[in-house]
């Protein structure tokens, strides 16, 4: 079915039940990332989902007048198939089609051996420490001291580099998923209790939420803090501040070094490379820094914590705390995984990917091939490569229009196209251990993006509690890159979603209210990691907290009052 919005045609790309992705991508893909994304993150995916047995074979992505859209392709279904089966057909598909019988398999022995711990183990030994040497190379080279051919060669690692990080998020999504899922599972089973609650034992088990170097953030704030001359040298423009840290002599310029060569290139506003790396937000980077040196971050107490992990183990039956130890075991081991694979994968290599693309503006503007260099970011990656001096580059009107598409509010598009969405099939159909894979992947989904069934009125917007605590201060409305520099010290951050890459702001933060997502969001994962009072899934509250307002969060109560 064609549908006509916001000036143009919008139809299904293949048969599938298709949904506006908004959670990564809430505007239109810039070109260059649209021509790979896709491809790289179904195929780490569809690994992630074999390896597990799981009965999703992957999501299917598509751009759409350069929104993403993504299909659910369970194993062994048609395309154009308009839900599962009935029961005694799909009960037959367990036992005869060759694939499904080969996952529900699958499915008992990564259960049995708890595969995620050899997966994440994986991860520690070789794929991080080899994502990290591929980075480094890149962000090693300076871009403005290539040759145009040198440059050209230089985006083309760059653009390579970005693919294997997508690829890689989403091999390890299941990884960082499933076992979480289970823990929540059970224990929602065994006590009744609600999400947030359960979610509160794996507390302090992130710490790349608190910061993608939060040990050379705090080691950088601690030396700063003890040295004679403290704080004053954090003073001047921001940008200057950095250069001076970074050629400080002695102990102070080599943990500044060491704090800028982690934290300098990762993207912070988003997941696209229309969004702004930290290193091109001095003021971010400088106030979270002085936040540091002012005041330690307080952190909740490990004691505490314990203390309610016990008042959830002692609602459990006897019989079954044994297992419930091992699957919050579990779940907290891969925990950080979560971020992890953000800030270790395509936060980082969008960010050179994006500077190498930088360049290439500044040079094509020079040479008065585009009229402005901050077009750059919208040419495809063969139009980059002729701005460079190449045949056939892109007029500055072809990518204005680009740069102009990409402001249109998602609200004004299809939120879904072609078929009808329809859930999988209860789990009750499948045999046990295929049941718990799948009851796992169903709660941890509905963390990540469930929000509120709250109502707000005029006052206060209730939503999600995932962060204790009460805080009042001015709401700060964050809707994009550009907001990022008005954020200030005890600000209250009010935003649609947020990435794993806003934790840069988390030192100037005293509240965190969103509009989308769930007890699994980024937001109240960080929040949590943080101690930061957090109110998620309100639906509503961009909207109703002006900027400037000043706001009362309830973590606890899952509700936002708004003050004056």
């Amino acid at each position: 079915m064609t549908v006509t919005m916001a000036g143009k045609t919008w139809e299904p790309p293949r048969p599938g039940a298709w949904e506006i992705e908004l959670t990564h991508f809430p505007k239109p893909l810039t070109t260059f990332v649209s021509e790979f994304f896709g491809d790289h993150f179904v195929r780490g995916f569809a690994e992630g989902t074999r390896m597990y047995g799981i009965l999703l074979s992957h999501l299917d992505f598509a751009i759409v007048n350069g929104f993403m859209y993504n299909a659910p392709r369970p194993v062994g279904a048609p395309l154009d198939a308009k839900g599962p089966p009935p029961k005694p057909i799909f009960k037959l598909l367990t036992w005869l089609h060759p694939e499904i019988r080969g996952r529900i398999r699958t499915s008992k022995e990564a259960l049995q051996k708890r595969a995620w711990l050899a997966d994440l183990a994986h991860w520690d030994e070789s794929i991080k420490p080899q994502a990290i040497r591929e980075h480094l190379a890149i962000q090693n080279e300076d871009p403005a001291k290539l040759d145009d051919a040198t440059l050209a060669a230089h985006l083309g690692r760059a653009r390579k580099n970005s693919e294997n990080g997508t690829y890689r998020h989403g091999r390890f999504t299941m990884t960082a998923c499933l076992p979480v899922g289970d823990y929540l599972a059970h224990a929602k089973e065994w006590t009744g209790m609600e999400i947030h609650s359960l979610l509160r034992p794996v507390k302090g088990y992130s710490a790349v939420s608190n910061g993608v170097c939060a040990n050379e953030t705090a080691a950088l704030a601690d030396a700063i803090r003890n040295d004679p001359r403290g704080e004053s040298m954090l003073d001047g423009p921001p940008a200057e501040v950095l250069v001076r840290l970074r050629g400080e002599p002695g102990r102070i310029g080599e943990l500044s070094r060491a704090w800028l060569d982690q934290v300098s290139y990762r993207i912070v506003t988003g997941y696209d490379l229309s969004d702004h790396y930290a290193l091109e937000m001095p003021h971010t980077l400088v106030n979270g820094l002085r936040a540091d040196v002012r005041v330690k971050p307080s952190r909740e107490a490990r004691e505490a914590i314990e203390q309610d992990v016990a008042k959830i183990r002692d609602a459990v039956p006897d019989a079954h705390r044994a297992a419930f130890d091992t699957l919050l075991a579990d779940a907290r081991s891969v925990y950080r995984l979560r971020e992890e694979r953000d800030h270790y994968n395509d936060g980082w290599a969008t960010g050179l990917t994006r500077r190498a693309l930088q360049e290439i503006g500044k040079r094509a503007a020079d040479a008065g091939r585009l009229s402005s260099p901050e077009l750059v970011i919208d040419a495809s990656y063969a139009e980059a490569l002729a701005l460079l001096g190449g045949k056939n580059p892109p007029s500055s009107d072809v990518l204005r229009e680009r740069a102009e598409w990409r402001k249109t509010d998602p609200a004004h598009v299809p939120q879904r196209l072609g078929l009808p969405p329809s859930g999988p099939p209860p789990p009750e159909w499948l045999p046990p251990h295929a049941a718990r894979v799948a009851r796992a992947m169903d709660l941890f989904l509905f963390g990540l993006f469930a929000p509120s069934e709250k109502e707000s009125t005029g006052e206060i917007v209730r939503g999600i509690p995932v962060s204790a605590g009460v805080y009042e201060g001015p709401a700060r409305v964050v809707l994009g890159p550009d907001d990022f520099s008005a954020v200030k010290q005890g600000d209250v951050l009010v935003a649609r979603s947020t990435s794993p890459y806003f934790n840069v702001l988390l030192p100037l933060l005293g509240g965190i209210v969103t509009d989308r997502g769930g007890s699994l969001s980024h937001a109240a994962i960080v929040a949590r990691e943080y101690g930061i009072p957090a109110v998620v899934g309100t639906k509503t509250a961009t909207t109703s907290l002006p900027t400037g307002s000043r706001v009362r969060v309830d973590g606890g109560a899952g509700e936002v009052r708004l003050v004056a």
